[in-house]
Parts: structure tokens; sequence; C-alpha cells
């Protein structure tokens, strides 16, 4: 269940919150935030995932938002307030859906190769990380490609977009967590490692 955490300047955090699970929630999918809202997906048995709105001040529940899919498995969750919606991820159905804010509009479109990460850049653009592809997409609000980077990492995870326009990506492999790195003008450059870890083989 989602913790909300106080961590003052140089000083040891404090859990201030707990969002307890809705019933029938299994796990939580994706978290964000826009304004004072704070966007919570949950897996739910039998059901499609369920995604609550909590109050950024007080973490009182809001309003629910729908997303469809049958088997919807999101690894993936952002917010555009300049386009007004919350965007979800679906790995294993090659999806990614946008709904309104409001909640009376769902869409969604294909992504093949099994879209993950998601962040919104600074062109209110959409940013998806394609991991079983090892590319790295960008869409209009409405799901139109407008460029394709492919990424030499084996399993990308999440990135943001610089104001330089480079992204930062996060990776790992059998041995290697965790790596910050940056792409420009269509190519990948490595830049500093983040720590190391040898993974058991059992």
């Amino acid at each position: 269940m989602p913790h909300v955490v106080d961590v003052p300047p140089r000083a040891s955090s404090t859990v201030t919150h707990v969002i307890a699970l809705p019933i029938n929630a299994i796990s939580v999918l994706g978290l964000t935030s826009l304004g004072d809202d704070v966007f919570v997906m949950f897996a739910v048995i039998h059901q499609y995932p369920q995604v609550d709105v909590y109050s950024a001040v007080t973490f009182t529940l809001r309003r629910c938002l729908p997303v469809r899919g049958p088997a919807f498995h999101s690894y993936g969750l952002a917010a555009c307030a300049y386009n007004n919606c919350l965007y979800a991820s679906d790995h294993v159905n090659g999806r990614v859906h946008r709904v309104t804010l409001s909640g009376d509009n769902v869409t969604q479109w294909p992504v093949a190769g099994g879209p993950r990460h998601l962040t919104v850049n600074s062109a209110k653009n959409l940013l998806v990380v394609v991991r079983d592809k090892r590319q790295l997409q960008e869409f209009t609000t409405h799901g139109k490609l407008l460029r394709t980077i492919q990424l030499d990492l084996e399993k990308p995870g999440p990135v943001v977009q610089l104001s330089s326009g480079q992204f930062v990506i996060s990776h790992s492999t059998d041995t290697l967590i965790a790596c910050a790195c940056w792409t420009t003008r269509e190519r990948f450059f490595e830049v500093t490692e983040a720590r190391r870890a040898l993974i058991s083989r059992r």
C-alpha cells in the first residue's frame, strides 16, 4: 500500500499518511501526481485496474477514473496538465491508455514491443519506453508516433527528458542494477554507473 513520507531537509523521514488498498485490490501498479491530486492505480482481482484520485493535502479519496483493457498490466503512469489527461501503459497487451482527468473520455493506441515506463516531456508529448524492442518512442497526446530512438540497452527503465533535449534513462543487466545514461540526436551514451550488484543464479 502507498505510504506518504515527509522528508524535511537533513532529517530522517517520517510516514505521515498511509493509503489503504481498496477492497479486492492486491497491489499498486502505478503512482503519479498533478497539482493537488495524487493518482494511484491498483490491480484488482478479476476486474479492470482501478485508478483512485486522492487529495495531495489530506490524502482522502476524491474520485475514481475508468481504465479499460482485458488482463491489463500497467508498468507506467503519467499525468499531463496541458492536455488534461492521465496515461497508463499496458505492457502485456501492447497499449497505451489515455484518460481525461474528468474521466469522461478514455482512448487507447497500440504500441508493439511492451510499453512500460511513461513520462511527459516539455513539448507536452508522451515518452514511452518500449522494453522488449529496446526503444524510446515519442507520441503526441492522441497517439501519433513522432519518432523512435533505438537504445543499446538490455533492459531500459524509467526516462526523463532534460531541458537540453537529452534523455536520462535507467537500465539494468544481469550484473548491473542501475545506470544513468543519456541519448541525443538518435545516439546513445553511457554517462555514469549508479551501482553494481551481482545477482545470484539459482
